[in-house]
């Protein structure tokens, strides 16, 4: 029987919770300063109901068989959603970028699976590499004024910050198991510094998700500090970068208002049977959303990406968003259950749950996806070439 606080600490991480709780303050937010939509609200109960469809499954599979569909599902999506991401920018090398990348990924798992027991020798060098890529993409701009005019991260940077995240979470635990919370600390402010080099909140709210879900893990009640940090860095950043005239104690719900009317706008167009953009179904749309409502509602070629379901709505159809949705919920009920069911892996929810609850509103891009399947397919592998026991087959 859990105890009360046993059951706070895993609500705190239950991606459901977090999912719904977000799209609630979006609907609130934008309803009240654009009109409800039922549309709107149409697709996000569907694709949380799906999402919580595949939560469930997950968690009512056997260990094994969850280890071994875990495993395929992320080695055919990582390597499509790779491929997709390449497409455009390498017509002719795509599908051999995206061999190179699964096998890699493969490759890496074996290697912290084999050798996991000397110490994170594999994780501390990914993190070293990603703070060389970080830093020298930093001062190839020589300061804030000119990042503060860059619309996306440099790619040079964006790749160093990936290669800090997906190590960060193996580091951090080793250093709060065998190093002490002095040292973690140290390690976590660095990591935030790293990662808000450029400018932008969404990365170093990813780094401080991680460390509260490792801290709930522990079941440490300072980890309930990191939401304040959370709050603050969300108000202190929008004042570095935005250019809108909002007060800073409005600016959140400002925020979460925009993102309902993008995602309201969205679902106008695109839920619909008839052409050019139906049958809703099976709709889909070449573009980014951003790229398209962002351009003719404030003159720009970006702008703030709808809500995780409908981006998928755009993407895939009404009907492919909700498979997506599925598998999605089945990949992170998998590292939910290894990681609060205290199984052997502390890697794949510590990165899955943060890009979910920031997602949420934002949306996916086709790597945000891969990354999921990527870090399921890491735990998977891991799990199958150890063979080991752990409390989830108890």
């Amino acid at each position: 029987m859990r105890s009360p606080r046993e059951k706070l600490y895993r609500a705190a991480v239950h991606p459901t919770l977090g999912i719904s709780l977000i799209l609630f303050a979006l609907l609130l937010s934008g309803a009240w300063s654009y009109g409800f939509d039922w549309r709107w609200l149409l697709v996000s109960s569907l694709g949380v109901l799906s999402f919580q469809l595949g939560f469930t499954i997950s968690s009512k599979l056997e260990v094994d068989r969850l280890h071994r569909i875990s495993f395929l599902l992320g080695e055919v999506l990582t390597f499509i959603l790779v491929a997709v991401s390449f497409r455009e920018v390498a017509p002719l090398l795509f599908p051999i970028i995206s061999l190179a990348w699964v096998s890699v990924l493969n490759m890496s798992a074996y290697a912290v699976a084999v050798f996991g027991k000397r110490g994170p020798l594999f994780q501390l060098i990914t993190y070293s590499s990603g703070m060389g890529f970080v830093i020298h993409s930093f001062l190839q701009y020589g300061g804030w004024d000119e990042i503060r005019k860059l619309p996306l991260i440099p790619v040079e940077g964006a790749f160093g910050m990936f290669l800090l995240f997906i190590s960060y979470p193996s580091v951090l635990w080793w250093l709060l198991e065998e190093r002490g919370n002095i040292q973690a600390l140290l390690f976590f402010s660095l990591t935030s510094g790293l990662m808000i080099l450029h400018g932008f909140r969404a990365d170093v709210f990813l780094v401080v998700l991680t460390t509260f879900l490792l801290l709930v893990k522990r079941k440490s009640p300072s980890g309930f500090a990191l939401l304040t940090i959370l709050l603050v860095l969300f108000i202190l950043v929008g004042e570095v970068r935005s250019y809108v005239n909002v007060p800073s104690y409005e600016r959140l719900v400002f925020r979460l208002a925009t993102t309902y009317y993008y995602s309201k706008e969205l679902c106008r167009y695109f839920l619909t049977p008839f052409p050019p953009f139906g049958p809703f179904w099976v709709s889909s749309i070449p573009l980014h959303p951003s790229q398209s409502f962002g351009r003719g509602i404030f003159g720009k070629e970006y702008g703030i990406t709808p809500t995780m379901f409908v981006g998928l709505l755009v993407d895939l159809g009404l009907l492919g968003m909700m498979a997506m949705s599925l598998i999605l919920g089945l990949l992170s009920g998998y590292g939910y259950r290894l990681s609060m069911d205290e199984g052997n892996d502390h890697f794949s929810y510590s990165i899955i749950w943060p890009i979910l609850i920031t997602r949420t509103e934002v949306g996916f891009s086709q790597l945000d996806l891969a990354l999921v399947a990527g870090s399921a397919l890491f735990a998977s592998l891991a799990n199958l070439i150890n063979g080991r026991e752990t409390k989830l087959d108890r």
